[in-house]
This record gives C-alpha cells, sequence and structure tokens, in this order.
C-alpha cells in the first residue's frame, strides 16, 4: 500500500534546501529582477500619473498654503495604477521563479524568465484572486482567513504544472491540500519559527554595523532567501500531494 503521509519537517527541510541551493543563482537573480522591476515600474507609473499633483501639493505645504490631500482623483489613479503594474511584474516574479523550482533540469535564469513572460498576466489574476480570497476569509474571522491561506498555497504550482488558471487554479489547490489541511499548516507554522529565528540572528549579527545595514540585510534575505526557499518548500509539497492524490 503506498504511503499517504507527507514528508516529515526534516526531510521536507532538507529535500526543499537541496533544490533551493542547486538552483540559488537562477532562484536568487529571478527573485531579485522581479522585486526591482517591480517597484521601479511602480514607482514610475506613479510619477507619470500622479506625480505632479502631488509635487504641487509638497510645493503648497511648504508655503504653508494648505495641507496635502492625498484623495487627489491624479494621486488615487496613480495610486491604484501603480499598485496594478507592481502586482503584474509580481505575476512574472512568481511566475519566473516558480519555474526555476519545477523545471526537470536547472536552466539559465534568462531563458526562465523569458518564458515565464507569457505567464506574468495569468498568474497575476491567479495572485489577484488568492489575494481577495484570502482577505475574504479574514474579513469573515481569523481562522477562516487562515484556512484559506493554506488551502490555496499552491496556486503557483497548480497554474504552471499544470497550466490551470484563475478559480481554476484556486479549486485545484484547495482539492490537493483536502484532508492534509493540518499537515501542511504544522509544517509551515514549524519552517517559519526557524526562518524568523534565523533571520533574527543573522540581522542582529548585522546591526551592530548599524540599523540601515540591519534593514538592507533583512530586505536582501527576504528577495534572495526566504521568498524563492519557499516557492521551492511548496513545490516539494505540490509534488507530494500530487504524488499521493494523483492528477
Amino acid at each position: 500500500m503506498a504511503d499517504t503521509r507527507l514528508k516529515p519537517i526534516g526531510e521536507l527541510l532538507r529535500a526543499s534546501w537541496a533544490l533551493f541551493s542547486e538552483r540559488f543563482i537562477s532562484l536568487a537573480a529571478l527573485s531579485f529582477i522581479g522585486a526591482v522591476a517591480g517597484m521601479l515600474a511602480a514607482g514610475a507609473v506613479l510619477f507619470a500619473v500622479g506625480g505632479s499633483a502631488l509635487l504641487d501639493q509638497l510645493t503648497a505645504l511648504q508655503g504653508n498654503v494648505g495641507e496635502i490631500d492625498l484623495a487627489s482623483p491624479a494621486i488615487v489613479v496613480g495610486v491604484i495604477l501603480s499598485l496594478l503594474v507592481g502586482l503584474l511584474v509580481s505575476g512574472w516574479q512568481y511566475a519566473a521563479v516558480g519555474r526555476a523550482a519545477l523545471a526537470t533540469h536547472p536552466a539559465s535564469f534568462m531563458d526562465t524568465g523569458r518564458a515565464a513572460l507569457k505567464d506574468a498576466l495569468p498568474m497575476f489574476v491567479v495572485l489577484l484572486l488568492t489575494f481577495f480570497a484570502i482577505m475574504l476569509g479574514f474579513a469573515v474571522f481569523f481562522f477562516p482567513g487562515v484556512y484559506v491561506l493554506i488551502a490555496v498555497a499552491f496556486v503557483v504550482q497548480v497554474a504552471l504544472a499544470e497550466g490551470k488558471r484563475g478559480l481554476s487554479a484556486l479549486r485545484r489547490s484547495r482539492d490537493l491540500v483536502r484532508g492534509y489541511w493540518w499537515a501542511i499548516f504544522g509544517r509551515y507554522l514549524a519552517i517559519v519559527a526557524l526562518i524568523v529565528i534565523a533571520r533574527s540572528i543573522l540581522s542582529t549579527a548585522f546591526g551592530a554595523a548599524g540599523q540601515d545595514a540591519s534593514d538592507w540585510f533583512e530586505s536582501l534575505f527576504d528577495i534572495l532567501v526566504f521568498f524563492p526557499f519557499w516557492i521551492c518548500l511548496d513545490t516539494v509539497l505540490y509534488r507530494e500531494l500530487v504524488a499521493i492524490k494523483g492528477k
């Protein structure tokens, strides 16, 4: 009879770290490019649409003419568009890092990044629906939010490996998690605790060089280590669930 249990936390960590370390260059490069491109694109859109209005209000404030009106139509539209553009780039980032982790054989980050371009918009839609589903869960109560958070944990892998789009990706992830929610939740909880402890220790060490050094380290750690490692972790769990439940 086939074993239907998930890997223990120790084995899961080793498998995830092996995948992460094997493909670190591609994973880290794609994650970094996505993060920087997202910030630059969002900032450029915000400045192009609402920058003039914001500068006018800052000038007026410096001259004690009035207060900043963040509800200005140009600023509101600029903020909304910049968030959407940032999310679209995040769609590419998730698709690219997810592809790097899911690939049967390691590929260059440039090839992976180009291949992920076609996945950017579908992934953007999946991530947006995932965000709304999680927020709706938390709007009901804390536990429904946590439940949804775990239930949709594998939408990136489902979208890339199975070609699911939109709500189909969310439903497929939920189906994979069904019957293993508590097992996945427990593993996530333990691994997050370990990562937080490691991050805190390293951040404190860098903090000896000043608060700025500590802040820079934390940002780079999240972009280069935490995010790509978590995609690898989800990839390992996704493959296990598919092996247990089938396609």
